[in-house]
């Protein structure tokens, strides 16, 4: 087996490190300064703590590794590829998606090697959380793990195979859809890294069971009055989410112009719309929510709504109550930016921190919002930093639903030093070059480079907002260019560069810019 030389990863738009020095590895056993949020009863606290201790993984600035965040394609595929020590080419424009991108080489480079070969309709889908059956293949090409090379009934069964034979499936995996997770990919990488078979896996035929409960397909239906209805093969254990939208294909992140409903439970059929933008067709579909993004949708269906159809009981846009829904949280302030809370109720998947300069943060995020998210429902408590800059927050705590929250707490205030990050940049200048290429220039010193975002709404900010906000990462201050998509089909784009601050925020902005892009 091949073993890592290096890995030098870094997560972009979460800005979390990791790096491997050298061949020489620890047996692990060492105690390193503990992440606040992985506790020693967590369920991969050794691997985090032995990737930590080797100093592979530095977490993130304010203290946390956020073990439960899922990896993006891109981000999965640069850490594995630097890990062996492949060198990177300067290849770019090897998918539909896949441009000038500061993923590019790394995506190509993986693709003249064979570790991937993208989608049948010519993308990558750089940005698509990576799931199970897909890093299975990855980590097991990259790292020369000894596959079978049998036919089998599904294309990543003998990679799963591959893993299995090693221990090294964590049995928080259930499906080949799952989502990895940076907990998940630090348990892999401990398990085939020091050769731990005690700990618990799952084989190939455990998730084939696992996964033959996930949900195959939806049909909808069209009930009349605004009303909707759908049948499921197979169980989403997270629930639904129903989006519509004058636009067809809506989708869930919504686009501009799509709206949703969540429905948590596994057994919920029917949904009632409203005319959010006023009376006419619109196109449905219901989806599968796998936590954060949605996995299989419904075929789509057209609904006519008249504006007395956004006259709906609220009731009828929301799950029943249940006797241990939320239905209060109390926050409080103490020391050095920490904050407490308590809770009447059960939060099925946990919450967020949400603060700002402003007041009533909220989630999804405003211009100004910041948000730490904490899915276990025993957490009671975080610590917020000063994001943008010394002064006093507004802060609130809220029932995470995914995708949005519900219940909210008390607002609190709390004064916050700034000592992690000073702007060096006084001035950023923008311009349009055309086509969407942009320029920009500046006064002092970028050391963490520049966010290029844009959206179809004004004020694009990273993190971006619910609204729609997307963003390219330039992380060498001798980049200057950058270009722009029209995501969202040919539109007016506002689009601004920012410095980004290394702690998944930016500080000094640009001036804005319009721009009109093709699709």
């Amino acid at each position: 087996m091949k073993f890592f030389q290096k890995i030098t990863a870094l997560f972009f738009g979460a800005a979390a490190f990791l790096i491997i020095p050298g061949l020489a590895f620890a047996t692990g056993d060492g105690e390193g300064h503990h992440f606040s949020d992985v506790s020693d009863t967590h369920e991969n606290y050794q691997a985090i703590n032995y990737l930590q201790v080797e100093e592979v993984v530095q977490g993130y600035g304010d203290g946390t590794y956020k073990p439960e965040q899922e990896i993006n394609r891109a981000e999965f595929l640069k850490i594995v590829v630097e890990s062996e020590g492949y060198e990177i080419s300067d290849a770019s424009d090897c998918y539909l998606d896949v441009k000038e991108e500061w993923f590019s080489p790394y995506v190509c480079t993986a693709t003249d090697l064979g570790i991937v070969s993208g989608y049948s309709d010519g993308t990558f889908k750089p940005a698509q959380t990576i799931n199970f059956a897909e890093a299975s293949k990855i980590i097991s090409e990259a790292f020369l793990l000894q596959v079978a090379n049998s036919p089998q009934e599904n294309w990543y069964q003998n990679y799963v195979v591959a893993l299995e034979l090693l221990n090294a499936i964590p049995t928080s995996i259930d499906a080949f859809s799952k989502p990895v997770t940076r907990g998940e990919m630090a348990e892999m990488v401990w398990r085939i890294r020091t050769e731990n078979r005690e700990q618990a896996s799952y084989s190939y035929e455990q998730i084939k069971d696992l996964d033959s409960n996930q949900v195959r397909s939806i049909t909808l239906r069209n009930d009349g009055d605004g009303k909707v209805s759908w049948t499921t093969d197979g169980v989403s254990s997270k629930g639904f989410k129903v989006v519509w939208s004058k636009n067809t294909e809506p989708t869930y992140p919504t686009e501009v112009g799509d709206q949703y409903l969540y429905f948590s439970s596994s057994t919920a059929s029917s949904a009632t719309l409203n005319a959010f933008d006023g009376f006419g067709t619109y196109y449905v579909r219901v989806c599968e929510y796998t936590g954060g993004s949605c996995d299989v949708y419904s075929n789509e269906i057209t609904v006519f709504l008249d504006e007395s159809d956004d006259d709906n009981d609220d009731d009828d846009l929301s799950d029943d109550s249940s006797d241990d829904a939320v239905s209060s949280i109390a926050l409080s302030a103490g020391d050095n930016g920490e904050v407490t809370w308590t809770i009447d109720g059960n939060c099925e998947l946990g919450f967020k921190v949400v603060w700002s300069k402003d007041s009533e943060p909220t989630y999804p995020l405003g211009a100004t919002d910041h948000y730490l998210y904490y899915s276990d429902p025993s957490t009671s408590s975080a610590t917020v930093t000063a994001e943008d800059g010394a002064g006093t927050y507004y802060v609130r705590v809220c029932e995470y639903l995914g995708g949005e929250c519900g219940v909210y707490s008390n607002e609190i205030t709390v004064t916050l030093d700034s000592d992690e990050f000073e702007s060096s940049v006084s001035e950023i200048t923008l311009t349009h070059l055309g086509d969407g290429e942009m320029s920009w220039s500046w006064t002092g010193d970028a050391q963490f480079g520049f966010k290029l975002v844009w959206s179809q709404s004004s004020g694009a900010t990273f993190p971006g907002r619910s609204s729609g906000d997307r963003s390219n990462y330039f992380p060498d201050d001798s980049e200057t260019t950058g270009s722009i998509s029209a995501f969202n089909g040919a539109d007016t784009y506002w689009v601004r560069v920012c410095e980004y601050n290394g702690n998944g925020g930016c500080g000094t902005y640009s001036n804005e810019v319009e721009v009109y892009l093709e699709d």
